[in-house]
């Protein structure tokens, strides 16, 4: 029968230690029940409290002035399961801040005065299910910032100014079900945010400035998501505001993408020379408006096909190939070899015909 007492002596040993912390604070007035510690409301609190109990499973440290967290200030806090940071005066959080948190399952950084997140600010926080990042300055998110947040289910980012997405930002987040985006300066959210397939359910786009045409992408996406059982937001194209569900992209610009390169042959039997290649602008063609492809038609390439055992004489061409022929490729300079197909292709005398 010794356990019990025991496990009475621990808790009430841990209870003290509470009890013992919170009266002896100096830098902030908090109270202690069990292992959640309460220090909020205090303006003038600018700093996370010092020596927190390893022990302590939540923190709430809401409606201070906390401008910034310390490298160390949330050290040994191995069993912390909730943080709330929300309503403090954070502008920005240095990476690494948040590493051993291991247990860390809520973490509330929203109504503060983040404008960016780094890469790695997030790191080891495996165990997170639910992150607060609304109503803050947030202009954009890079790339990776969300990387291991393998647990993460529920991420909220509305009512901030992201106006721009960078790809893969979303991508490994497996357990993700709820992603809010509402009320940002977004224009377009493209597909290539996520994997191909998701355990998302809710996606909340609406209070954005979004063009129906820049996100054909996403609706198909959307609509191959099993799981995806609330898709909201309204769009704008042709004058008028259409909910994203319903919008029918047949009158859409198609932008020109170029098709496969078509290559001659290398200019020269023996020696050094160079290959000519070029592509089209139709795969496909623009239409309705659209962009012409960006890029250049033509290009070429140094070929050599080795040394030649004695000089190499003249093939049988016609007159005008004689005359554009007449110098060697070996001494020539790139700007000359250039200069040199502009000549051929006026003078229509390449047969661009031949491929490899």
């Amino acid at each position: 029968m010794l356990y019990p007492v025991i496990i009475i002596l621990a808790v009430s040993t841990i209870h003290e230690s509470y009890a013992s912390w919170c009266s002896n604070q100096e830098q902030a007035r908090c109270s202690c029940f069990q292992t959640s510690i309460r220090c909020s409301e205090q303006p003038s609190l600018t700093q996370i409290p010092s020596n927190i109990p390893t022990n302590t499973t939540f923190l709430d440290l809401t409606r201070n002035g906390i401008t910034s967290v310390g490298a160390t200030s949330l050290s040994g806090l191995t069993l912390l399961t909730r943080l709330a940071l929300e309503e403090n005066q954070l502008s920005s959080i240095d990476p690494g801040v948040f590493n051993g948190l291991f247990s860390l399952k809520i973490l509330g950084l929203e109504r503060n005065q983040l404008s960016s997140i780094e890469p790695g600010v997030f790191n080891g926080l495996f165990s997170l299910e639910s992150l607060y990042l609304f109503t803050n300055k947030i202009i954009s998110i890079e790339a990776n910032v969300f990387s291991g947040l393998t647990s993460l289910r529920f991420l909220s980012l509305h009512t901030n100014h992201i106006s721009n997405i960078e790809p893969g930002v979303f991508k490994g987040l497996v357990s993700l079900e709820n992603l809010d985006l509402y009320g940002n300066n977004l224009t377009t959210v493209s597909a290539n945010l996520f994997d191909s397939t998701t355990n998302l359910e809710e996606l909340e786009l609406r209070g954005n400035l979004l063009m129906c045409c820049t996100m054909i992408g996403l609706i198909e996406w959307a609509r191959n998501q099993t799981r995806l059982d609330s898709f909201t937001g309204t769009c704008s194209d042709f004058n008028q505001t259409t909910d994203i569900n319903s919008f029918n992209s047949t009158n859409c610009p198609v932008d020109g993408e170029w098709g496969s390169w078509s290559t001659t042959p290398c200019s020269v039997t023996c020696g050094n020379g160079f290959i000519f290649r070029y592509r089209s602008c139709d795969s496909p063609f623009p239409s309705k408006d659209g962009q012409f492809c960006v890029g250049t038609k033509f290009d070429f390439l140094n070929c050599s096909l080795g040394n030649c055992p004695e000089p190499c004489k003249e093939s049988d061409k016609t007159s005008e190939w004689k005359k554009a022929k007449e110098w060697k490729v070996e001494k020539k300079s790139q700007k000359t070899i250039s200069l040199n197909i502009r000549y051929m292709l006026k003078m229509d005398i390449w047969d661009t015909t031949r491929t490899h």
